[in-house]
């Protein structure tokens, strides 16, 4: 992990090179906690700068999806406001453990195979929106 100061990076973007247009560019922290983020834009002559700070919000987010139990020791219930949806479960690492579709409200999914840790579940919404949840699984 690479530290700037008291800043830590938690990823990259290349460019998509010289344009006219709007460029949109999207990176995800799946190792997302109580943090601020800011951006560091790096030009081709080397000259960079820093976008403002920013806070994310996620008040009302760990209501939305319901876990348990948690911890886990194998099998968990999930509840989502809506069927259909697509999930991830991420490690501490950032690597994708497993990943699939539920397609109801409530649903239970094997992570038997999972080492002790915590993991970060993540649903992408039918409307695009993702919502997250921390996992924690003891052996």
């Amino acid at each position: 992990m690479i530290t700037i100061g008291e800043w830590i990076v938690v990823g990259r973007v290349n460019s998509q090179g010289n344009s006219n247009s709007v460029q949109l560019y999207s990176y995800t922290d799946y190792s997302f906690s109580d943090a601020s983020y800011r951006i560091r834009q790096v030009d081709i002559d080397g000259k960079s700068s820093f976008s403002k700070v920013i806070r994310p919000s996620c008040l009302g987010v760990s209501d939305i999806i319901e876990i348990s139990p948690n911890p886990s020791f194998g099998l968990i219930t999930v509840k989502l406001p809506t069927a259909a949806v697509n999930f991830l479960i991420v490690s501490s690492l950032g690597v994708t453990v497993k990943a699939g579709r539920i397609l109801s409200t409530y649903s239970t999914l094997d992570i038997s195979n999972l080492s002790s840790g915590i993991y970060t579940f993540m649903a992408i919404l039918p409307d695009g929106s993702s919502q997250i949840k921390k996992i924690t699984i003891s052996r």
